[in-house]
This record gives C-alpha cells, structure tokens and sequence, in this order.
C-alpha cells in the first residue's frame, strides 16, 4: 500500500475529483433514463476526465517512485478523454453529414495518439518495473 500526503496541492486536486465524480454519476444516472450518443460521449469524457484528475492527485500525493505510474498514465488518459470530445463535439447538436470526413480525420488522428501515449506509457512502465526488481 502506498501513503498518500495531503498537501494542499493534493487536497485541491482532491475536491476537484469529488466535484468531476459527482459530474460523471449525475450524467450516468442520466443515461438510464435518456440513452442516447451525445449523452453516452460526454458521460465517457467526464469519466475520463474523473479519472485524469485522480491521477493529478496521486501525482502530488504519493512518494516519488510510486507517483511515476501516475505521472506516465496522465497523458493516455487525456488522450482518451480527447477522443470522447471529439466524438461529442461533432455530434453535437447532431452530425451533419457534410463534416463526416473531418470528423472521421479528427477521429483517426486522435485514435492514432491515443494508441502512441498508451505503446509509450507500456513501454516506460515496462522498463522502470524491470529497473526496479
């Protein structure tokens, strides 16, 4: 188990994930009742971004060497979180089919990072697990 200190940078990251926790389970409440492409896109985004500041927090709340594995899986978290906007952003209010080929541009573009940061963070967490058994 890892010890956690609350400084007040953690404890400002801290309220920042309640307050996107709460967010994403409103917006999931929501999508019982109302199930539909926008609503499933951004309750995946701020799930996403729960998840990106839980590790904003664990990067100033743990010792050096545990908070690594924060600090590599910050940027694919953001690069999926990127991925569910862009999806609502050209969904939104609905999709317009002139825009479908820059919309599915966007899409791949950001697909083809998030594939890049998540081969990165791998591969760094690979070697610094292997560094250090």
């Amino acid at each position: 188990m890892f010890s956690t200190y609350l400084t007040p940078a953690s404890s400002s990251y801290l309220t920042q994930f309640i307050l996107a926790l709460v967010i994403a389970a409103f917006l999931t409440r929501r999508l019982r009742k109302n199930r539909n492409t926008q609503l499933v896109l951004l309750t995946c985004f701020f799930a996403s971004v729960t998840v990106f500041i839980g590790l904003l927090f664990l990067d100033v709340a743990l010792l050096p060497y545990p908070r690594l594995f924060a600090i590599y899986a910050q940027n694919t978290i953001l690069a999926l979180a990127l991925v569910f906007l862009l999806l609502f952003a050209y969904r939104f209010p609905r999709q317009f089919s002139r825009h479908r080929w820059e919309a599915r541009t966007g899409l791949v573009v950001s697909l083809a990072y998030l594939v890049w940061e998540a081969s990165y963070m791998l591969s760094i967490t690979h070697i610094s697990g292997v560094a250090n058994t």
